[in-house]
């Protein structure tokens, strides 16, 4: 809680910041990633990685917090409020804020516009790539700690009833997987293009390398206001995945 009204009074050690210096001049400001013998990856504020030489290091010296000093200031009582319950559950189990424990997709692309025809009608596979994949212009999407992907807020965005959505994993191992929504009204699904009913068991065969999972979404048919998408190794599979994250 007095984090919040005094970023610096309390700061853990991972989360302190380093102000670097080069021998031309260059400075970086950023928490530590990783540091070895011969080289120094700095992780800034807007989440780029910046990695440096430990033989061009002309200063280093601790900086401030990456949080803003007087951030409640600009905030209700309500909001406040909300944010401390907020830190209290985030990474705790069995809560709203719980952090995933499986391979749950949160990164998403959302298609800003998509055609009068792609709402009123689940595209073909030629026509959604085209159009959609490589002739749309897709903004990012985040699903909640979790993995909820709240739809709400992405028809807020779009306008428009009928959302499409769009993320990636990466295979390392080759093997069978189950692609599985929480709940698949309302929900068209092609992988890496290709579409599949979402009626039956959505199982693959999955080589090496990164793949998508795109879905179109009438949430005008749904009861829920979130859609999940986890991905799940059957029993028996060899098969090595995971979701990807980040910006």
């Amino acid at each position: 809680m007095k984090s919040l009204y005094d970023p610096d009074a309390q700061k853990k050690e991972e989360y302190v910041t380093r102000i670097i210096i080069t021998d031309e001049g260059q400075q970086v400001t950023g928490v530590i990633a990783d540091r070895t013998e011969d080289k120094l990856t700095l992780k800034t504020a807007d989440g780029k990685r910046v990695e440096i030489a430990v033989s061009d290091i002309d200063i280093e010296a601790e900086g401030r917090s990456l949080m803003p000093d007087g951030l409640v200031k600009f905030m209700t009582e309500q909001e406040v409020l909300d944010l401390v319950k907020f830190l209290s559950q985030l990474g705790k189990p069995d809560t709203a804020y719980g952090i995933r424990t499986t391979q749950r997709m949160q990164r998403w692309r959302l298609l800003k516009q998509s055609p009068d025809s792609f709402q009123t009608a689940v595209p073909d596979d030629e026509l959604f790539g085209d159009v959609g994949v490589n002739g749309g212009v897709w903004e990012p999407a985040y699903g909640r700690v979790g993995g909820a992907l709240p739809l709400g807020e992405l028809t807020q965005r779009t306008g428009q009833p009928v959302v499409y959505v769009m993320g990636e994993f990466d295979v390392t191992a080759a093997g069978s997987m189950n692609v599985v929504l929480d709940d698949v009204t309302g929900v068209s699904l092609w992988l890496d293009g290709n579409s599949y009913p979402t009626d039956g068991d959505l199982l693959f065969d999955l080589e090496p390398g990164r793949h998508s999972v795109a879905l179109r979404v009438d949430t005008a048919a749904r009861a829920a206001l979130t859609i999940e998408l986890e991905l799940r190794r059957p029993a028996g599979s060899k098969a090595q995945f995971t979701v990807v994250d980040g910006q």
